[in-house]
């Protein structure tokens, strides 16, 4: 499977959104090395799906980092770093397209940067690194002891998949969309406040409507 990239004899492999680790002899074959693209600041989030673990974190901001890749996961000197901010309505794939627009406006410097100095950026702050893994439908339940602010960041962060969900009398319900109210009501968590025109819900501080 190398044959083909040792015969373009790449100077530089630029890696995104790909979910498989290199192993060291195709780290090893360009001429200057490999840079990947992480949609976190890193070294926050490290791993499969930083768009979902920003919103889940109840982060307001996240951004975009250039790493060396080497044999950890996200674990290289950083290249090149921005952030943006992230919006109170934005779900897990808002940020997605986020991230890849403002990657695609790094790329020219980053690449600048690299023909002039080569690869050498700044260490991780190992003290500070988190790592997120992905979720899976086992995972993406609703738990309506939650607050109402936790139910909707759940949400937006399951946005389209694994979708969020719960069941209501035997049947699996999908939420696709969700607001929220913190004020407390007095009712316990789970039950139906209202059916119409949307349902609202009763959460263990405020209510969800979805």
């Amino acid at each position: 499977e190398l044959a083909p990239l040792r015969d373009l004899a790449p100077d530089l492999l630029l890696v995104g959104g790909f979910g498989i680790i290199l192993k060291a002899p195709l780290l090893d074959l360009p001429r200057i090395g490999c840079v990947n693209v992480h949609s976190s600041l890193l070294p926050k989030h490290r791993g499969p799906n930083p768009f979902r673990a920003a919103l889940l974190a109840g982060e307001t901001e996240t951004g975009v980092s250039f790493h060396v890749m080497n044999a950890g996961i996200d674990t290289g000197d950083i290249l090149l770093q921005r952030p943006f901010d992230i919006g109170s309505r934005d779900t897990a794939f808002d940020i997605y397209r986020y991230s890849c627009k403002v990657a695609g406006t790094m790329l020219p410097e980053l690449l600048d940067r690299i023909e002039a100095a080569g690869l050498h950026g700044t260490p991780q702050a190992e003290s500070l690194a988190t790592y997120d893994k992905n979720l899976k439908e086992a995972d993406a339940w609703i738990d309506w002891r939650w607050t109402a602010e936790k139910i909707d960041r759940f949400v937006r962060a399951l946005i389209p998949t694994p979708a969020p969900r719960f069941l209501f009398r035997g049947r699996l319900i999908r939420v696709s969309r969700s607001e929220y109210d913190p004020e407390p009501v007095p009712e316990p968590p789970g039950v139906v406040l209202k059916n119409r025109p949307w349902v609202e819900v009763a959460t263990g501080q405020g209510r969800v409507k979805l």
